[in-house]
């Protein structure tokens, strides 16, 4: 470790973090494995830039969240003190694109075009689709095609590939087969006809989506010499958070400004596990052959984990075909084995990991040393369950927000259309709640609603069309009796569609009913619905409750899965289920590379924990699976097959709860205005 100047970067440095944070070429990848202090780089280099003279305007710090990257910014400005004139700016992808196009009305016609959510653009989406397709019409869900034109853009597929994708589950172009299929043709053709019309409809209707901005930003500067000039020349130096996370849109973007500006990107190869979401591992493995005059360092000095939980993940990353040529090394010596514990049933592992919290915190520790890692959502349901028998306080790591609840969004249309009864996405998803209307008869009465001159006579002319049901009528008009009167609004609202979504929500309801009791208390807090209104779509941070049992205490265990993972770490980590056919999943990892981001994901888990580390498996009792059920078919383990027994601690076999023996012995092994850019291929 070398200290490095106090009244540059105000703590301790080691010199691979020094030497980042200090570099003078033009383009850096810094390759920073877990726990080894990747924020703590970033800040150091806004510093050193800031000492340097380089203005804050001059600055732009991104990352994949607005949360993290305000909690970069501010971090900065209270290290920097004096130094700061306010102009450090931290962003997403989007909202950069989104105030550039904003800032230059001179490059962009969509400069003064409305921002279309993206929760709804599957109402779009069925609003074209019901005047351009008949009803019945072969063709995918409306959230499916939303996808698909999503993943064309931010992955720069093919339709045909997307398609696959999303409805396949397999990231190919599909073989010659099934792409002559004359049931695929046809709802190919459909879809290339509905996102045609949704691309159209956004021109005509001046709206404009989170992937187009990215993509018209990148298309400008790409055609235009002027604008690239003038953009580009905006910034000195782009210091990128999580790199490992960028798709190929976002890496596009990035790759304008490569030209007039420095690069200073920050992530972990060994963490790319976002491919789901269009994530593209090779803008950081292969960083330096995309980037001309990039260099790399490689930060390896854990500050998180023993030596003990760090050897178990260099040895699984190790075994992969791929070359990360990354060996962490703990700055914490030693430490526990970490503990492969065998179960036979869910309960047995949910009891076991439940035990020993209780016991650890009876010796005096605290909840909020603990946490339970799964690779699916309902694989924590059972530990749930036993934390709430044992009352022991828990929350679920990136639950759902209340204002993102598919029944709350339902609900809330009828203050959209009380708020401003133009607004034909609210209309569509409303009038779609209810038994019988598809988007061909949905979109017939938006036009005939909005034929009236004010909500009251669209609804007449509506009904004198005998087009739309009475109930739907009434519940619109008891909520705008209730217009001043927000909370009351809701449980009207609630009155008329109950019916709905009771049938829309049957497996559910009786979890979901009770959310509408927190959304009044909300609404009652606006002196009217268009306040609502404006708040919640503006702003749905202010709005930020969690659903499930959030104990108001902050000595919790914290459960998540593994995609909700990134930035924590506990004391004790408990990683559920990773037997084969779950970890790596046989369904969907039939390709090497889904098999490897699945190899990644494991490596998170067992990178969040710092002293303790626990790995579940079911056990199979050495029987090895067939083919046709497994499609993987290599025994009990996959990534753990040949883990050497020098790693960890004996593995146990859990029968109701109780240890009943060792087992030694290793399993088997084997190893104008701008449109977006569509490729309708």
């Amino acid at each position: 470790m070398a200290r490095n100047e106090t009244d540059i970067f105000g703590e301790e440095l080691n010199e691979a973090q020094h030497a980042a944070a200090t570099f003078e070429g033009k383009h850096l990848l810094v390759l920073a494995g877990a726990g080894s202090g990747k924020t703590r780089t970033i800040i150091a280099r806004a510093r050193y830039l800031l000492q340097k003279g380089v203005t804050e305007d001059r600055i732009r710090i991104l990352s994949f969240t607005n949360k993290s990257a305000d909690e970069i910014v501010s971090r900065i400005l209270r290290e920097v003190g004096s130094m700061s004139q306010g102009g450090l700016r931290g962003q997403t992808f989007h909202s950069w694109c989104y105030e550039i196009i904003r800032n230059h009305p001179e490059f962009f016609a969509q400069s003064a075009w409305t921002l279309l959510p993206p929760e709804e653009i599957a109402s779009c989406i069925g609003f074209v689709r019901g005047v351009c397709i008949p009803e019945g019409a072969a063709c995918p869900k409306n959230s499916e095609i939303a996808t698909i034109y999503g993943r064309v853009l931010n992955t720069r597929c093919s339709l045909t590939r997307a398609m696959h994708f999303v409805l396949d589950g397999r990231d190919t172009e599909g073989d010659e087969n099934m792409n002559r299929d004359p049931g695929f043709v046809e709802r190919k053709a459909n879809v290339s006809t509905v996102i045609q019309a949704f691309i159209d409809y956004k021109a005509e209707h001046q709206l404009i989506d989170y992937d187009d901005m990215l993509d018209i930003v990148a298309q400008t500067m790409d055609a235009d010499a002027d604008a690239r000039r003038v953009i580009s020349g905006e910034v000195d130096h782009i210091l990128v958070d999580e790199m490992q996370d960028t798709n190929r849109l976002q890496y596009d973007v990035l790759l304008k400004f490569v030209e007039g500006s420095h690069l200073f990107c920050v992530g972990d190869d060994a963490q790319s596990i976002y491919a789901f979401r269009g994530a593209d591992f090779e803008s950081i493995h292969g960083f330096t052959s995309l980037v001309p005059d990039a260099k790399v360092i490689r930060l390896e000095t854990n500050y998180r984990s023993t030596q003990a939980v760090l050897d178990v993940s260099n040895w699984l990353l190790g075994q992969s075909p791929l070359h990360y040529d990354k060996h962490l090394h703990a700055v914490r010596n030693g430490g526990r084995l970490p503990t492969v514990i065998n179960w036979t049933t869910p309960d047995d592992q949910a009891r076991d990991i439940v035990q020993k919290i209780q016991k650890a915190v009876a010796d005096g520790g605290n909840y909020a040393d603990h946490l339970v890692l799964a690779r699916k959502n309902y694989e924590l349901n059972d530990v749930c369950r036993y934390c709430t028998a044992q009352k022991i306080p828990y929350q679920i790591f990136g639950g759902i927000v209340l204002l993102e609840c598919a029944h709350i969004l339902d609900l809330l249309t009828t203050f959209r259309i009380v708020a401003n009864y133009r607004d034909e996405l609210a209309w569509i998803r409303y009038l779609k709640s209810f038994r019988g209307i598809g988007d061909a008869l949905a979109s017939r009465i938006v036009l005939t609603i909005l034929s009236g001159s004010d909500l009251e006579t669209g609804l007449a002319a509506a009904q004198r069309q005998n087009i739309i049901p009475q109930q739907a009528v009434s519940a619109i008009k008891a909520v705008k009796t209730y217009e001043t009167q927000p909370g009351t609004a809701i449980v009207e609202a609630l009155r008329g569609m109950e019916s709905a979504l009771i049938e829309k929500y049957a497996q559910s309801w009786i979890y979901r009913k009770k959310d509408f009791d927190a959304l009044a208390e909300l609404a009652s807090q606006s002196p009217d619905i268009a306040a609502f209104v404006g708040e919640y779509l503006m702003n749905k941070a202010i709005f930020d409750i969690k659903l499930g049992p959030l104990e108001t205490t902050t000595d919790v265990v914290t459960l998540s899965t593994i995609h909700s993972a990134k930035g924590l770490e506990a004391k004790s980590v408990y990683v559920v289920n990773v037997t084969n056919g779950n970890w790596p999943d046989a369904r969907n990892c039939l390709e090497e590379a889904d098999r490897e981001e699945e190899r990644r994901c494991l490596y998170v888990a067992l990178t969040r924990a710092k002293d303790e580390l626990y790995i579940y498996r079911k056990l199979r009792s050495g029987v090895r699976a067939s083919a046709k059920k497994n499609l993987l078919a290599k025994g009990d383990d996959y990534f753990l097959a040949d883990l050497p027994s020098a790693l960890v601690e004996e593995m146990t076999i859990l029968k109701q709860g109780v240890i009943v023996g060792n087992q030694n012995q290793k399993p088997m092994s084997n190893r104008p205005a701008l449109k977006p850019r569509f490729n309708f291929d």
